[in-house]
């Protein structure tokens, strides 16, 4: 029904839901007058869209692998992504080792999570499944009006607002990776107080180092 009613049936401005639970709910619910607060009138002109990219965190061995398999956009970006990345002598590696990792290959999935940890490796294989995904989604015509990213997703907002080519974003991805990789190994330690609170608690050493809320600081 959900499936019919989203896909075979016109769009109507008129339109009402009702929460049931079973058919024979459903029947006495439809036919019944008007439930209040369950009737609207839909947006008569199309939603913007706002396509928004996180940053490094969420990597894991195979992410990429199932709409690879099944996209041909999808495949085509991060093959583009990868070949640039091995032609950068700093980075020389497929990133699709990590992307496209399943169950049947002989490399431990362990042993790739760690390296995919390092961020020279997370970052550049973060920044093309986003752009890929992105990608996807535009030809499948979800235009979007605007694009925001935090940290490496950032780069991927900028390639999709074309800022930046994708050679030149992938290699600027890299490069970004690779310097922040070199930095001395820090701490840093979540606070869920804000600033003003966190400032005057902090011995000379530590730094505020990110504001990600009102109420959540970050210290390094």
């Amino acid at each position: 029904i959900a499936y019919t009613l989203q896909i075979g049936r016109r769009e109507f401005e008129h339109r009402r839901a009702i929460s049931v639970s079973g058919c024979e709910d459903a029947v006495v619910k439809l036919r019944a007058a008007a439930v209040p607060g369950t009737a609207g009138v839909a947006a008569s002109t199309n939603p913007e869209y706002v396509f928004m990219f996180p940053g490094q965190g969420a990597q894991y061995p195979g992410m990429a692998r199932a709409l690879y398999e099944s996209e041909g956009v999808y495949r085509d970006t991060i093959d583009a992504i990868a070949t640039t990345l091995i032609g950068i002598p700093e980075f020389g590696i497929d990133i699709r080792r990590y992307l496209l990792w399943s169950e049947e290959q002989p490399e431990n999935r362990e042993a790739l999570a760690t390296e995919l940890a390092q961020t020279k490796i997370a970052q550049p294989t973060i920044f093309a499944v986003e752009v890929a995904i992105a990608r996807l989604f535009q030809s499948w015509g979800v235009t979007p009006a605007a694009a925001i990213g935090h940290s490496v997703g950032e780069f991927a907002s900028a390639v999709i607002a074309g800022v930046f080519t994708l050679a030149d974003a992938t290699k600027l991805v890299a490069a970004r990776g690779r310097l922040m990789q070199a930095q001395p190994t820090g701490r840093m330690l979540a606070v869920m107080a804000p600033r003003d609170e966190v400032d005057p608690l902090l011995p000379n050493e530590v730094s505020v180092a990110a504001i990600n809320a009102p109420g959540a600081t970050v210290v390094s």
